[in-house]
């Protein structure tokens, strides 16, 4: 990988391979906030598959977060702590519908991004953070496709407000 002009040295690869997965952990906790309160939503509320991706994506994500984070450890870098999702969540909890589900699908795209810049980063330098950022970035890829096929489903004028929890 290129930056610049010049190729990057190995110790820069690497720095900016651990700042990324630094990244990356902290958005695969949001995600994981966004979709424990998607997937908390009353049957009426929410579309047809919303509760099965959410709770496939929640679980997902998590997964993400801790291998990113055992991955930087090994690396050592610095590691995101969990209590980092708990700064979102008082935010989700107030969106509506289409505006988690927006978010959700714009969280997605960016960690794509990154887990490809991951990828360009450790290919031929780190094979295991190289597969495990290829299979993650698999995955929030499925969890976008998901999403948009959500946001581009009609949905009654209910959508518009906070959504309501099922408790």
């Amino acid at each position: 990988m290129q930056h610049g002009k010049r190729p990057l040295s190995v110790r820069e690869r690497l720095r900016l391979t651990k700042r990324r997965m630094a990244q990356v952990a902290t958005a695969e906790l949001a995600t994981h906030s966004a979709y424990l309160r998607l997937s908390q939503l009353d049957d009426s509320e929410a579309p047809a598959g919303l509760a099965a991706l959410s709770r496939t994506a929640q679980e997902e994500d998590m997964d993400h977060y801790r291998l990113m984070r055992a991955g930087l450890i090994r690396l050592r870098g610095v590691p995101v702590h969990p209590s980092h999702r708990f700064e979102l969540e008082p935010w989700i909890q107030h969106r509506s519908l289409d505006e988690l589900l927006r978010f959700v699908h714009s969280a997605e795209a960016a960690l794509i991004r990154w887990y490809r810049e991951i990828c360009a980063l450790t290919i031929e330098l780190d094979y295991q953070i190289f597969d495990l950022a290829f299979r993650n970035l698999q995955e929030n890829a499925h969890h976008q496709a998901g999403i948009a096929n959500l946001l581009e489903t009609p949905r009654s004028a209910q959508s518009h407000h906070p959504v309501r929890g099922s408790h």
